[in-house]
């Protein structure tokens, strides 16, 4: 199990969706170490998922890594041009920390629709909406 991808292409080659999918054996513990990992693949990054969040503008990965120190474990990263074109979406497992909803240059929104999320943090840069979500 040591060399097993978690992160999977569940799209296509042009609009990838990756999700992070850990087996159920899994602990909390071992869940928020894997998220470490991640959090260092992505400030370094080192892995292909990775590459897709290149083109983010800086105050969603401020948030977006915030989310990730404070122990809220990414879902998926999408890059299917949804709701623009360019749009990046990523999806966490747990509702945002209450100073990631204020930070600059950020919207923040409550939305409780189950079809879609509970929240959504949006930024929006050269017209194409960056969002995360849970």
């Amino acid at each position: 199990m040591k060399n097993k991808k978690y992160w999977k292409n569940n799209g296509t080659k042009e609009n990838p969706t990756y999700d992070f999918i850990y087996p159920r054996s899994w602990s909390e513990e071992k869940i928020l170490e894997e998220n470490k990992r991640n959090i260092e693949k992505i400030k370094n990054r080192k892995c292909e998922w990775v590459d897709h969040l290149e083109h983010m503008p800086k105050n969603i990965m401020i948030a977006l890594i915030n989310e990730m120190e404070r122990g809220n474990i990414l879902k998926s990263i999408s890059n299917n041009n949804w709701p623009n074109n360019g749009s990046i979406v990523v999806s966490f497992r747990d509702k945002f920390h209450e100073e990631n909803k204020k930070l600059s240059g950020i919207q923040w929104r409550e939305l409780n629709d189950p079809h879609y999320c509970k929240e959504e943090i949006a930024e929006i840069f050269n017209k194409v909406e960056y969002l995360l979500i849970n």
